[in-house]
């Protein structure tokens, strides 16, 4: 199952953002006119903290692991992924535009996520191996225009 790093913060709208910023431009285009700070606040909805600053936490999560700014997404199929730590949370996975952001951070940002459930003493591996057996994966997977 393929892993990536999520900024734990959502950013809704994200492509209609790209496209009311940049017409036609791509987000890496948008992001040499404007300065990466401008692109993470104006798409993104960073208005906390700056590239440096959410670099500097992506290195160390990758590092360690530490931090709550990111996570682990494990993606389930094509539209949807789970981050597992003492909570678990379905996250939908535009595929469409994750290229260019990790591309262009290392990171990616997700349009929503929903609580699933909590952990508890379950292992990642137990939770990721019932996850896939459910049926409602299957579902999600057909039906995700809906």
């Amino acid at each position: 199952m393929e892993k990536i790093i999520v900024r734990t913060k959502i950013a809704s709208g994200i492509s209609s953002k790209i496209i009311r910023y940049g017409d036609d431009k791509t987000l890496f285009t948008l992001a040499q006119e404007y300065g990466l700070d401008s692109a993470l606040k104006d798409i993104f909805g960073e208005s906390d903290l700056t590239y440096q600053q959410l670099y500097d936490e992506y290195k160390r999560f990758v590092y360690d692991g530490s931090g709550t700014a990111f996570s682990w997404l494990y993606k389930i199929n094509s539209s949807f992924g789970i981050t597992i730590d003492e909570h678990i949370y379905l996250y939908h996975y535009d595929s469409t535009i994750s290229e260019s952001q990790k591309e262009l951070f290392g990171w990616e940002y997700m349009d929503s996520k929903r609580y699933m459930g909590d952990s508890w003493w379950f292992g990642e591996e137990e939770i990721l191996d019932d996850i896939q057996r459910l049926p409602v994966v299957d579902f999600m997977e057909k039906y995700k225009g809906y």
